[in-house]
C-alpha cells in the first residue's frame, strides 16, 4: 500500500525507499500516516487479514501506536461512516532499534469483515512523542492466496 499523511503532524518525503512518512522527534503527533487498498482477488474467503506496517526510527525506543482501520464495499460512502473497524485503538508497544526497519502486525481484520474488491484504510501514528525521528515506509496486507 502506498503511504500518505495528513498536513497536521506528519511530513511526506521521498528517499531511495519511495515515499515515506516522517514523524519528527519530541512531540506527539497530531496527524497520521495513511494507506489503503482493495482486497486482492485472490484471497481466500474465510480467513483474516494482518496489516502489517513497515517502520524504523532513528533511536533504540519501545513506543505503542494509535490506529484506524475502514472496510468499505463499492458504493459505501466513507466521508459519514468511517474507521468501522477499529477507531481510536492502541497497538502493543513496539521495540525499535536505532535504524533497524521494523515490521509488525498492527490490525488483523476479521474473515467476517472481509470480501474481495472491499476497500480497506488505514490511519496510523505514534501514540507518543518518539525520542527520535520516525519513518513509516509503507504498509502490506498478509493474507492466504488461492493457489
Amino acid at each position: 500500500m502506498q503511504m500518505g499523511a495528513e498536513e497536521t503532524g506528519g511530513a511526506t518525503s521521498f528517499n531511495n525507499y519511495g515515499r515515506e512518512v516522517k514523524f519528527a522527534a519530541g512531540s506527539t503527533p497530531s496527524g497520521f500516516a495513511r494507506a489503503a487498498q482493495c482486497i486482492p482477488k485472490d484471497y481466500v474467503s474465510g480467513t483474516n487479514i494482518n496489516i502489517v506496517v513497515l517502520a524504523m526510527m532513528n533511536a533504540t525506543q519501545s513506543i505503542a501506536f494509535k490506529y484506524y482501520a475502514e472496510g468499505l464495499n463499492a458504493g459505501d460512502d466513507g466521508f459519514t461512516s468511517p474507521w468501522n473497524l477499529a477507531s481510536a485503538a492502541t497497538s502493543s508497544s513496539q521495540s525499535f532499534t536505532a535504524k533497524i526497519m521494523k515490521q509488525f502486525t498492527v490490525y488483523t481484520i476479521p474473515a467476517a469483515s472481509v470480501a474481495i474488491d472491499k476497500f480497506i484504510g488505514i490511519a496510523i501514528a505514534p501514540n507518543a512523542a518518539p525520542s527520535a525521528d520516525m519513518e513509516f515506509l509503507g504498509v502490506y496486507m498478509e493474507y492466504t492466496a488461492d493457489s
